[in-house]
This record gives structure tokens, C-alpha cells and sequence, in this order.
């Protein structure tokens, strides 16, 4: 209730004019093609998050969200010895996730 009251707020601000009502609103003059595709792959990105949660679990998309993460970071550069802790105890908490432990009753 309250994000749809912020929303309301922030949208009214920024879509009217300067000059009050008697110009058009200029609240997208300013997107690029550039802009727009990166619109686009965020809103992309929602539906294959939202497909993601829906065929599996929360649980997995989190641990895929972790992997990408990890992987960009991977590929831009060397992070640091905190992020390396951080890796290796999620990929650590993946393998406890998907290790079948034997069934042992006493």
C-alpha cells in the first residue's frame, strides 16, 4: 500500500511539467535506443526470473543468481579474498543443497 502511494508521488513529480499543466509531460525525451534496450533486458530478465520461480525454487534461483554473480565478477577481473570466501561457501551450500546423505536410522 505504501509502494503504490510512493509510486503515485514519484511519478506525479517527475511527469509534470515545470511549467505546470499546460505543457506535455517530457518524462521519456531523455531514452536513448541504448536506454530502451537496457529496458528491455531488465523486463526480459523479470519474466525469466518470474518462469524461473515458477518451474523450480526460490532456493534454486538463488543459488543461480549467486552463479551469475560469481561469474561476472570472474570475468571482469580478480575480486578480492572476501569475495572468494563468499564464493566458495556458496558453491560449498550448493553441493550440501544437492548431496543426497545417506539414510541412517538408529
Amino acid at each position: 500500500q505504501l509502494q503504490l502511494a510512493a509510486a503515485t508521488a514519484i511519478f506525479t513529480m517527475f511527469a509534470l511539467p515545470r511549467g505546470g499543466l499546460t505543457q506535455m509531460p517530457k518524462l521519456l525525451e531523455a531514452f536513448t535506443p541504448g536506454i530502451w534496450t537496457i529496458v528491455l533486458l531488465k523486463s526480459i530478465g523479470g519474466l525469466l526470473i518470474g518462469g524461473t520461480i515458477v518451474y523450480t525454487s526460490a532456493i534454486t534461483k538463488n543459488f543461480a543468481t549467486a552463479t551469475a554473480i560469481a561469474v561476472t565478477a570472474l570475468l571482469a577481473g580478480h575480486p578480492g579474498g572476501t569475495f572468494n570466501l563468499g564464493l566458495a561457501m556458496v558453491f560449498f551450500s550448493m553441493f550440501l543443497y544437492n548431496y543426497n546423505f545417506p539414510n541412517t536410522s538408529l
